[in-house]
């Protein structure tokens, strides 16, 4: 729940589209009765597949890859809050291009577009994104304690 959810809103968000089905895995502490590593395909429309994981048994890799059939792109820090720049890796083949991100600070964003809306009166994006989201974090997770795929619910 922590750290799976930035992976699964980068997938929503770059598909541009809900997934209608999810499978996933997970290794829960017997300590803290909380999922110390979670692993999840998610199955979106036209057969598209997003692979994700995340967890706190492993050094934070931090990035998302989007990979095509002539080349990927690999953004480095992107879950991880920080004043700092971020890497993105652009590959057409054998070729490797590089771009550093403006810096910024993904904390006080957040906390700015909040402020905004509250003076605004409005959310940027509408509640139901959340709902969507919510929707699929419930399917992997029914999906993770009965080991079968889950359809992801409609909202």
């Amino acid at each position: 729940m922590d750290v799976g959810c930035y992976a699964v809103n980068a997938a929503r968000f770059i598909y541009g589209a809900e997934p209608v089905e999810v499978t996933a895995m997970q290794r829960v502490s017997d300590a803290f009765e909380v999922d110390m590593s979670f692993a999840g395909v998610l199955r979106f429309p036209g057969g598209r597949l997003a692979v994700i994981d995340g967890g706190f048994e492993s050094t934070g890799a931090q990035f998302y890859e989007v990979a095509g059939t002539t080349g990927s792109v690999r953004v480095e820090k992107a879950y991880l809050p920080g004043p700092g720049a971020a890497t993105i890796r652009v590959s057409r083949g054998s070729v490797d291009e590089y771009h550093q991100s403006a810096a910024f600070d993904q904390y006080a964003g957040e906390a700015d577009h909040f402020v905004h809306a509250v003076r605004a009166g409005h959310l940027d994006l509408p509640a139901e994104n959340g709902l969507a989201q919510t929707a699929v974090i419930e399917a992997l997770y029914e999906s993770a304690s009965t080991g079968r795929a889950v359809a992801v619910a409609k909202v």
